[in-house]
Order: C-alpha cells, then structure tokens, then sequence
C-alpha cells in the first residue's frame, strides 16, 4: 500500500513538473488590449523670466519653483505584434500630480507660485520583447493643468503661464508575471514650452516668459485582456 501511493505520489509530482515547464516554456502573447493603474513621484517646474528691462523689486528677474510630490494614475492601451521581438503600441494615461508651492522673491511682497493638479497623454510606443520582459520607449502629446505665476501683491499685478498642450517622451520596461498581470516600472519627461505670461497688471510695463517642464517616475500594474 504504502509503495502504491509513493508511487501515485511520484507520478502525480511528475505530471505536475511537467505541467509548470510546459507552462514556463509557452511564450507569452502582449498583442491585445490592456488596463491597468500606477503610483509614484513626480515633480514640475515652472519658470517665469522678465523679458522687460525694468522690474520693482530689483534684482528679481528669472525665477523658478519646483512642486512634487505622489502621483497616482491610470493607463489604457494596445500592443502589436509586428515581430516575435519588436511590439508597436498605443497607450491613454491621466495620472495626479501634487504640484503645488510657492515661495517669496523679495521684501517687497513678490512671490511666486506653482500649481497643478494633473497630467494627461496620449503615446505611440515600441518595444523589444524578450519573451516576458518588454523593454519600451514612447512618444506623444500631453496636456496639463499647471501653471506658474509671479505676483506682486502691494500693487495688485500677477503673470501667470498656463501648461496647457506640450509633449512627453518616456522609457520604461515592464514583466508579465502572469498570463494576464503585467508590472512596469516607467520614467517620463513633459516639455510644454515656454510663451508670454498672461497679465493681470494694474500698473503696466511688464512683461514675462513662462514655461513648464515635468518628470515622473511611476510603477504600474496591468491587466491583459
């Protein structure tokens, strides 16, 4: 009795070794629509230069402030097949941004500040597969509600540059842990550009470039489909 059951036993450890290796040595398929949500840091910047030559308070004319903080998001796209290794893709995100802050320019009641609550994009990518892991860079446009603004209080002036549409260029690899959960780990850079700054000015004769820049580093979970 007992070697009958040692030998069920073997027999069905066997099976199942066999089972796992024929499982493991399936390729995995990343054609197909996928879904999934990410956490991590990101920062954005936003500059204001003076573009006229006379400025009260003196002395403040480029000036800069970073807000960053978590980001969380969520990510909708399609893979391609071109090859067995190479994969083209297009990809929806929408993630938070903790973008806010500020800080005084001088004794005179100037400040500046930074806002923000939110980046978008949509991306064209391509990858290299090597078999569960895909290493990828993408490309697109984007669009954010940040905005950089100096103001000066005591005469009730404010110049304020809006993000608004810009692009995103990021890279970032991810693993298929199962047939359907796929993890990532991705690093990406927003350009917005720069323009005039909107004035607000009860006294006049001023004038600023605004522009703004972001990074993010974000982990993702997916779901394939």
């Amino acid at each position: 009795m007992f070697r009958a059951v040692t030998g069920a036993f073997i027999a069905v450890l066997a099976a199942s070794c066999g089972s796992a290796t024929a499982q493991v040595a399936t390729p995995f398929n990343w054609s197909g629509v996928y879904g999934g949500v990410s956490g991590g840091y990101a920062a954005q910047t936003g500059r204001m230069d003076q573009t006229t030559p006379f400025f009260l308070p003196p002395g403040e004319r480029k000036h800069s402030l970073d807000g960053k903080g978590a980001s969380f998001g969520a990510y909708v796209g399609y893979n391609f097949l071109v090859t067995p290794m190479i994969l083209i893709g297009a990809e929806a995100e929408a993630a938070t941004v903790q973008g806010s802050a500020s800080k005084k320019l001088s004794q005179f009641g100037a400040k500046i500040e930074q806002e923000g609550q939110w980046t978008g994009s949509l991306r064209g990518r391509v990858g290299l597969v090597l078999d569960r892991t895909l290493i990828y860079a993408n490309a697109g446009v984007a669009y954010s509600d940040a905005k950089a603004t100096v103001e000066w209080t005591p005469v009730g002036s404010r110049w304020t540059y809006k993000a608004g549409t810009g692009r995103v260029l990021g890279l970032g690899i991810e693993q298929a842990v199962t047939s359907n959960i796929v993890l990532r780990l991705e690093g990406a850079t927003y350009d917005f550009g720069s323009g005039k700054a909107h004035a607000y000015d009860n006294i006049g004769g001023y004038e600023f470039k605004g522009s703004q820049q972001s990074v993010s580093v974000r982990g993702g979970v997916a779901y394939k489909f």
